[in-house]
């Protein structure tokens, strides 16, 4: 079980990480990912928004992740799978790309550096001064 965290690392998870890291290294940061839910891979198409990779998705069993500047770890990935296994276990539809795209508390896995944008990880729990978000650990720049 990898430290801070309450999931057993999974081969979904480690699969989802490695095709992150590789994605961020061919200019994907900002940008999106499809990811599988069933086992955690992905063409290693890399999307613009959202929506385009809604559009060139042809699977209805994946789900949706932007790529920040820092790192995903194997045991970030597997809860974020598993997070969403259960929302779509619950009927949540990751296919509308107008449809809001849930943000999880994951407590101390939730710092970013000053600036960065959150990934599909991160709890807006505060608003700046121009609408946008940040984690309790951080400031916008002013």
């Amino acid at each position: 079980m990898a430290e801070g965290t309450q999931h057993p690392i999974t081969d979904a998870g480690r699969r989802m990480s490695e095709a992150y890291r590789e994605a961020r290294s061919r200019g994907g940061e900002g940008r999106w990912l499809a990811v599988s839910l069933a086992d955690g891979s992905t063409t290693g198409d890399i999307y613009d928004s959202r929506a385009d990779a809604v559009r060139h998705t042809r699977e209805d069993h994946t789900a949706y992740v932007c790529m920040a500047p820092m790192d995903m770890p194997p045991a970030e990935a597997t809860a974020w799978i598993d997070l969403h296994r259960k929302l779509w276990r619950g009927g949540f539809r990751f296919t509308d790309p107008g449809a809001p795209m849930p943000i999880p508390d994951l407590g101390p896995m939730a710092t970013a550096p000053r600036g960065a944008r959150p990934s599909g990880l991160l709890l807006p729990n505060r608003r700046d001064r121009r609408g946008g978000h940040y984690s309790r650990n951080w400031r916008p720049k002013s």
